[in-house]
């Protein structure tokens, strides 16, 4: 049986957002058309990634802290995954996207942002190819995930 996270990851991740934030200034300036690839490929990479880890699963606990921290109209929501004897902080970053709180950045080990980690990975990719050679490179991760 095969199971789909993509219904997951939509309910849970501001997946525009996010593609947006990492892509960084670029972004308004970026054609609708380009946008919606950047967005896709994004959206796939992101399931390819959570589905690596499931795949790799090996009883790691993931506990949600709680209580939650306001940052303006922001929520901070911190979290631990508990892997053997390594405890791992993930703080989530949530906004509000249609009336929904959803994921806008990660981040690790509670203060390294994932979204601007990735803006710097991607930056030399769209000056070079632009949306097409990032959308390229996203897919081209996805794929190696998915192996």
């Amino acid at each position: 049986m095969r199971i789909s996270l993509k219904p997951a990851v939509e309910q849970a991740f501001d997946i525009p957002g996010m593609t947006a934030l990492s892509v960084g200034p670029s972004w308004s300036s970026t054609s609708p058309a380009d946008q919606k690839a950047l967005i896709d490929a994004f959206e796939r990479m992101t399931i390819a990634n959570y589905a690596r880890n499931f795949d790799s699963y090996s009883g790691e606990k993931f506990t949600v802290d709680p209580t939650v921290t306001d940052r303006n109209s922001d929520k901070l929501v911190k979290s631990t995954l508990k892997a053997g004897t390594d405890t791992i902080a993930f703080n989530y970053r949530m906004h509000q996207v249609g009336g929904a709180w959803k994921i806008e950045d990660i981040y690790l080990n509670g203060n390294i942002s994932q979204m601007a980690q990735q803006r710097s990975d991607f930056t030399a990719t769209f000056s070079a190819g632009g949306a097409s050679g990032l959308a390229k490179k996203l897919n081209a991760l996805a794929d190696k995930q998915l192996g």
